[in-house]
């Protein structure tokens, strides 16, 4: 597990993380491989927030479903 932020407040209480927790959802992205539910999920607890999906899963995806004939014409 990795810090991805963190904030120096004089006292730990209600008000302060509110206001941390404002900040951070304006700036986080959440980055999912589609997971079933889990975009919703995330829109349901946080409307505001930016969520994208990642390139490489969605990638391995089209793999798994057999589309590896394409050539690089095709790919762009």
């Amino acid at each position: 597990m990795y810090p991805i932020a963190f904030a120096v407040v004089e006292i730990e209480n209600t008000e302060t993380w509110s206001c941390f927790f404002d900040i951070f959802f304006q700036d986080v992205v959440f980055i999912t491989d589609k997971q079933k539910g889990l975009g919703n999920a995330i829109h349901a607890l946080i409307p505001n927030v930016e969520h994208m999906h990642c390139v490489w899963h969605l990638h391995n995806t089209f793999k798994l479903a057999g589309h590896t004939n394409l050539t690089s014409k095709q790919r762009l």
